[in-house]
């Protein structure tokens, strides 16, 4: 992806996200629950949301790899 395509929204199979989206460029983790509460994660790693994707359980890994791991973020809505 080059600096000038938007990021693309995944839906995730989980009972606790689901959709993730990930801009390359900003380095920025958006992740919409499964209630409808949307944050948005900086300065998260491209590894970070790859290993997202592949994880067998997307709620565990985003509570281990990202929400314990201290990033900063912002609550969307």
């Amino acid at each position: 992806m080059t600096g000038k395509e938007k990021p693309t929204r995944v839906s995730l199979q989980s009972s606790s996200v689901k959709e993730a989206e990930y801009d390359q460029v900003a380095k920025t983790l958006l992740i919409v629950f499964v209630s409808g509460a949307t944050y948005t994660y900086q300065n998260v790693p491209q590894s970070v949301y790859n290993g997202l994707l592949a994880a067998d359980s997307a709620g565990k890994y985003l509570l281990q790899n990202v929400i314990k791991a201290n990033y900063s973020y912002t609550k969307v809505s």
